[in-house]
């Protein structure tokens, strides 16, 4: 059986052109692996990100916190000390009360 060459022409077209589509599907293959590696990366790398966010949010959360009791405490101390003020002002007016009555029956 001899094969003429239009034939032989042809077997070779076919066997160029399921090599092609073999190259074809490997290259898909290797391009879809390392889309499927970026994207693991990518997955992990935003995971790292929304907890170092978490944990920042967390941290200005007690910042503020801590703060807002700073302020109360000394807001606190504050109304303490003008407790005090008004303690030792009425203290030393009743003393003056006392003394002027005093030294007025010490007169008599």
């Amino acid at each position: 059986m001899l094969m003429t060459l239009s034939m032989i022409a042809a077997l070779v077209m076919l066997a160029a052109a399921v090599v092609v589509k073999i190259l074809t599907v490997e290259l898909l293959a290797t391009h879809h692996r390392r889309c499927a590696h970026l994207q693991d990366q990518l997955d992990a790398a935003r995971s790292d990100l929304r907890a170092e966010v978490t944990k920042r949010a967390a941290v200005e959360r007690h910042w503020r916190s801590a703060e807002h009791r700073r302020h109360r405490l000394r807001v606190r101390i504050d109304q303490r000390h003008g407790e005090i003020d008004v303690l030792e002002f009425d203290q030393s007016a009743r003393a003056a009360h006392f003394d002027l009555l005093t030294s007025h029956l010490v007169e008599r």
